[in-house]
Parts: C-alpha cells; structure tokens; sequence
C-alpha cells in the first residue's frame, strides 16, 4: 500500500510537471519560478539540520502560487525517486495552498527527530535528480538551494563522473556547515567552497551565492536581479 501511494504521488507530480513543460502556463501566464531544494541528511550535517530545515520552510512558506516547488534529500544514494519529499506545482484555491504548505512544512519538521543520518554524501547524485525536473520547466526563473556542507563522500560503486547541465539555474549554498577539519585549517572549508562554485559555473549555472540557511527564501524572493550572479566562494 506504501508503495502504490508513493507511485500515485510521483505519478501526479510527474503529471504536473508534464503540464508546465508542455503548456507553459499558469493563469494565462507562464510560471515565475521554480525552486529546488536539497537538504543533507548526512552525519556530518546531522547539527545543522534543524536550521536548515527552518530555512527550506522560509521557502515554502514565501512560495507564490505558479511557482513549482520540489524538496529532496541528499542521501548515501541521491539519484533516486525515493528521496523527493515534494515535486509540483503550487496550484488551487489559497487555502488549498496553505494546506499543502503545512504538510510539507511537517514532514520537514520530522526530518529533525526522525531522519537517519545518511553514511555517505551524494551530492552529485542529487544535483542529477534535481537538473532532471528543472530541465523539464519552462519558467523564468529557477533556482537550486543546497542545504549541505558540501564534503561530498560518495559510497563504493557510485559513479558519478560528471555534473549534469545546469543552464540557466541558479546556485545557493545555504547554511554550508563548518566541519571540525575546517576549524583546523579554514583553508579546507574556502577550497570545498570554491571547487563547488567552480563545477557549478562549468556545468551552466548563471549564478553562485553562499548565504546562511535563513537567507536563502529572502534572495530568491529578490529574484534574479536581486541576487549577484558570480559571488567570489567566500560566505
């Protein structure tokens, strides 16, 4: 039964999706934005979780109607349906919309006490999952939020040898976490940083922002214009 729901809910989104791409519209015009957000359920980023749940539901909670929304995990195995908690239009009547907020915004808060820390980080993998949906969208805008520390450690037998296209998306690291070697030497923390930025830019992304968790939901609100477009890698 788990699993015909969870088929029911890719299968709607996918349709949502489906009619965004195909038709462009909504309301008579086509969509503002599109926002993905990653959160890392890591071990390392097991202390910054709870802030970056509070910043991803800044998101939600500031999400238009026309926007599309997606919200997935970065896990030991990231290119995978299993790991989306959300994928589709925000559409209806204003109260239909809060609600769908509010069930997302707890199934986020559960991520804080029930969520397994994850033994590995695909980061790669999730950027595939996510480049696969924003691809499909016709918007004008959208935008990739990574809630991670970015130490990317990938288990035996992934393979993950390239960053998938990226044009036109733009990038915010949001509340990237120190790790303790960080704190040892900080040149480890601007190296991941600028080795990010750098894979990012080459794969097309059109912007770079590192930002603390709680910021990330005020610059895509900005927009685009708002929001400079090659950040030098330090926060």
């Amino acid at each position: 039964m788990r699993g015909m729901r969870r088929s029911a809910r890719h299968a709607a989104a996918a349709l949502a999706l489906a009619g965004l791409a195909a038709g462009g519209c909504v309301d008579a015009e086509r969509p503002g934005r599109a926002v993905y957000v990653l959160i890392d359920t890591s071990a390392s980023y097991r202390p910054a979780l709870a802030r970056a749940v509070a910043g991803a539901k800044r998101i939600v909670a500031r999400a238009r109607p026309g926007d599309v929304l997606a919200v997935a995990l970065i896990t030991e195995g990231s290119f995978t349906d299993e790991a989306v908690l959300h994928e589709g239009r925000l559409a209806g009547r204003p109260s239909e919309i809060a609600r769908l907020k509010r069930r997302l915004g707890a199934r986020l808060d559960a991520l804080v006490l029930a969520a397994r820390p994850a033994p590995h980080t695909d980061i790669s993998g999730a950027l595939l999952q996510a480049a696969d949906t924003l691809a499909r969208l016709d918007t004008r805008e959208r935008w990739l939020v990574i809630f991670s520390d970015l130490d990317e450690d990938l288990g035996r037998g992934l393979r993950r040898p390239r960053l998938p296209d990226l044009t036109g998306v733009r990038v915010i690291a949001a509340g990237v976490r120190k790790l303790r070697s960080d704190n040892r030497d900080p040149e480890r923390y601007y190296a991941r940083l600028a080795r990010w930025r750098e894979r990012l830019l080459a794969a097309g992304a059109s912007g770079w922002h590192v930002t603390g968790a709680a910021e990330a939901a005020a610059i895509i609100a900005r927009g685009a214009q708002g929001a400079p477009s090659r950040r030098p890698p330090n926060p």
